[in-house]
């Protein structure tokens, strides 16, 4: 085993951040979800127009991040 991680390390290191990425990021999707229930539930003001926009770049970010890596 030892052996195996001395030759392959380059390759095992290659696959680590994207996976890390990708573990960060479906950790992240229930705070999302959470986030934008509690903005359904808020009656309609000023503030509540830009905090829509934000989750919606949130979700389009998450996303987007879960599909390349």
């Amino acid at each position: 085993m030892f052996a195996a991680w001395k030759a392959f390390r380059g390759q095992f290191a290659y696959c680590l951040f994207p996976r890390l990425c990708l573990i960060a990021l479906i950790f992240t999707q229930p705070f999302l979800i959470t986030s934008v229930l509690n903005l359904l539930g808020k009656p309609e003001n000023d503030t509540t127009h830009s905090k829509g926009l934000g989750l919606i770049i949130a979700t389009g970010l998450i996303y987007l991040g879960i599909a390349v890596s």
